[in-house]
């Protein structure tokens, strides 16, 4: 009966995580120094830590999916002490999330985060870019800003 026990526990399950991404779909880029930027420009985040199908664009900062998957994406922010950040992830010319991050006091940082998870056809693409900005915004770079995409499940 012990035995039997262990070898469910030690048995590998087929519908772990590596089979949610078999196909090697998924990215995470980061800014590599502060970004200066404006209302409805994209925010390419240039250092690029994981490209697995190379389907993120550093370049552009655009994602473009290669087939109709569901994914997950994640952004962080970060500014300068005394700035704001506003920023949207957007699915073509769509909003489908969007992060705030404002920090008044010249000493501070603060993040902002957000995840969402959407359904892309082949070809569309998902992107960061500002908005609501009076004039121009800095995202402060470093490992604290982030954009992270993830195949969660492939459709026929």
């Amino acid at each position: 009966m012990l035995e039997g026990r262990v070898g469910r526990l030690i048995r590998p399950n087929p519908c772990q995580t590596p089979c949610l991404n078999k196909d090697g779909v998924a990215f995470t880029a980061r800014l590599s120094k502060d970004l200066t930027h404006s209302a409805r420009a994209v925010v390419p985040f240039d250092d690029v830590l994981v490209n697995e199908g190379n389907f993120y664009n550093p370049l552009t900062g655009k994602f473009t999916a290669p087939y109709r998957v569901l994914y997950l994406f994640s952004v962080t922010v970060i500014s300068p002490p005394g700035h704001t950040v506003h920023c949207q992830v957007m699915k073509d010319d769509i909003e489908i999330g969007r992060v705030y991050e404002g920090e008044t006091q010249a000493n501070r940082h603060k993040s902002g985060s957000v995840t969402v998870v959407t359904v892309l056809d082949k070809d569309q693409e998902v992107y960061v870019m500002g908005y609501h900005v009076i004039s121009v915004e800095t995202i402060h770079g470093n490992l604290f800003k982030t954009f992270t995409g993830l195949l969660q499940m492939k459709y026929d």
